[in-house]
């Protein structure tokens, strides 16, 4: 199995973000908030086969919408960002690298975490952490 990582980059503004993967729901954030400091919101994981996958990032509290197809074999990492009305994704073979000394998030995401993911399968699911 290959795990795939969907990392939720600039752009979010308390946003609720839902991921499927072949039509199953992967998982959901809720108030969704990009860290000035690491650039990061979220991060969900999926394990997956050796096999393409069909990707659909959604965004309903601003209806938007992404759809797209990739081998998490050879594209394992996901970067998601939001500019006004569009959805950037960008894949990359290597992971992401972020800040290591982020402070606390702004909206007490680390804190209320718990309270504001939600993960219908086995994905484990992370905002960023609190200092």
């Amino acid at each position: 199995m290959n795990a795939l990582e969907i990392h939720l980059q600039s752009g979010f503004q308390r946003d609720t973000v839902v991921v499927w993967a072949d039509g199953d729901e992967v998982g959901e954030i809720l108030a969704a908030h990009t860290h000035p400091a690491s650039g990061l919101a979220g991060v969900l994981r999926e394990a997956h086969a050796q096999r393409c996958v069909r990707l659909q990032i959604v965004i309903p509290n601003r209806r938007l919408r992404r759809e797209i197809a990739l081998h998490p074999a050879v594209t394992p990492y996901v970067g998601v960002s939001v500019d006004g009305n569009r959805i950037h994704v960008h894949l990359s073979p290597r992971a992401f690298q972020y800040p290591d000394a982020a402070p606390a998030h702004p909206y007490g995401l680390a804190s209320v975490q718990r309270a504001i993911v939600r993960c219908p399968r086995h994905i484990l699911m992370h905002g960023i952490p609190a200092r």
